[in-house]
């Protein structure tokens, strides 16, 4: 049986990133377990094992992962020309260079194990700072604007505090109804849209269509924002209950067309692909 090919990020070449990489590969037992191929520049690991003082160990280049060695004592490299000049190259410091050969990095080992050509990837020690500055620096190249994706619901907002204060202030909207009973009983549900859901029905509901567009659209890099985007269903479900339903009517609607809008989007996605 292959033991599998694990890809490794090079990380931060100005960080310890390349110099974790050299010591922990060095240790021969790690080749009993995978065979490890690391995705960065050549010059950054020769710099990396005279740091660690480890010249015995032989930095392998590769053009493509079919020409690793796989061998103790050797690390094969698959080459990513990244660094300019090695020599002006500041150690410790945070640039857009070294960012941008990180975020290039992680890309080319998540390309690989999308076309299968390893069989795990490993990211290397990164610097949040340094891949921040990069990607600002894309957004400024491409002239993207970060907070385009709030405008949507910037929009919305105007729509929603005015409904809001409509119902509660309007005198003819009191007692509007919308679905007076719940549908197969004579329990009166939604009769008057200025007054809560008295079940609790249309919060919860809503709470789960916000879950679902999470699932539906591309998951947050930073673990701390996936964990704060994964409690927001919760704390707009516990905000909604006490609220009008006609408001949580109107943001239930919203969030099952955006649903149906985004399930669209994918599958027309995919129908091009193929």
């Amino acid at each position: 049986m292959n033991k599998p090919i694990v890809g490794i990020t090079m990380g931060d070449p100005a960080g310890s990133g390349p110099e974790i990489t050299i010591k922990a590969l060095a240790d021969p037992e790690q080749y009993t377990y995978c065979r490890p191929i690391v995705v960065g520049d050549v010059k950054v690991f020769e710099q990396a094992r005279k740091f660690v003082g480890r010249e015995d160990i032989v930095i392998h280049r590769c053009e493509k992962v079919s020409d690793a060695l796989f061998t103790p004592g050797t690390i094969d490299v698959l080459h990513l020309d990244l660094i300019e000049d090695i020599n002006k190259f500041e150690m410790a410091k945070v640039s857009v260079e070294g960012g941008n050969a990180a975020f290039q990095c992680v890309k080319k080992v998540i390309e690989l194990a999308m076309a299968g050509e390893v069989d795990a990837t490993c990211t290397n020690a990164l610097n949040k700072e340094a891949m921040n500055k990069e990607v600002m620096a894309l957004y400024k190249t491409y002239g993207v604007n970060p907070a385009s994706g709030c405008v949507p619901i910037l929009v919305q907002l105007p729509v929603f505090f005015g409904l809001y204060q409509a119902l509660l202030t309007s005198i003819e909207l009191r007692h509007a109804p919308f679905i007076t009973y719940l549908p197969g009983t004579d329990l009166i549900w939604l009769a008057d849209l200025s007054s809560k859901d008295p079940y609790y029905i249309t919060p919860i509901i809503m709470g789960i269509t916000m879950f679902l567009q999470q699932k539906m659209s591309p998951p947050a890099t930073d673990p701390t924002q996936q964990k704060i985007m994964m409690f927001l269903p919760i704390v707009f479900t516990a905000l909604f209950l006490s609220f009008p339903s006609g408001l949580v009517v109107y943001w239930l609607v919203n969030n099952i067309l955006s649903i149906a809008q985004q399930w669209r989007m994918g599958r027309r996605s995919k129908l091009l692909a193929q």
